[in-house]
């Protein structure tokens, strides 16, 4: 393979990672706009400028600001001011022991806040429906919803810990980052 076949090879490769990155992106909730972003400073080989992620993407300049703060703000890319260029560049964070329990217990933390603060104002509201002696029925089930309520609060105070063991890196005291896997000795004869 001669040298342009080779690059045409590698880019080719490149755009088959950064794509694979993307939908990465999305299955985590993300935008495919957000996840395209994050899949072209993946495979860059240098942090990449505003202007040179705008060529790369082709995307708007919001669309690319508002992606650029999301991915960020969740640890998936850190920026940088770059003296030489006298401008912030942008790198896609490639450790995802890091990058994954950042954007994760933010997820987690998320999703238990929603439910807890929903938890808050029915509670009170269920009690009383429980408490009331009129409609057995109802009784019963706001009765149901009161202990269907306990039990999922117990599960977001579990979350809540997991989340702290992602977030301090206790997690890898239980699950060792490096769990190499056999190698396959079988052999094909």
């Amino acid at each position: 393979m001669d040298k342009p076949e080779s690059g045409n090879a590698l880019q080719q490769i490149h755009n088959q990672i950064a794509s694979a990155m993307e939908q990465t992106m999305r299955v985590y909730g993300l935008s495919q706009s957000v996840g395209r972003i994050y899949g072209i400073l993946y495979v860059a080989k240098t942090p990449m400028s505003f202007q040179e992620i705008q060529d790369a993407v082709g995307m708007s300049r919001a669309s690319i600001n508002n992606g650029l703060r999301t991915l960020v703000d969740t640890g998936s890319v850190v920026k940088t001011w770059n003296k030489e260029r006298h401008r912030n560049t942008y790198a896609a964070e490639k450790d995802f022991y890091k990058n994954f329990p950042a954007f994760i217990v933010n997820s987690l933390r998320k999703e238990r806040a929603a439910y807890t603060r929903t938890a808050e104002v029915v509670k009170p509201k269920l009690q009383e429906l429980a408490a009331h002696r009129g409609d057995t029925e109802v009784q019963a089930e706001a009765s149901q919803n009161l202990r269907d309520m306990e039990a999922a609060l117990q599960f977001y105070e579990w979350l809540s810990q997991f989340a702290d063991l992602l977030e301090t890196g206790k997690i890898f005291h239980y699950l060792p980052k490096d769990m190499s896997l056999p190698s396959d000795t079988s052999s094909n004869t």
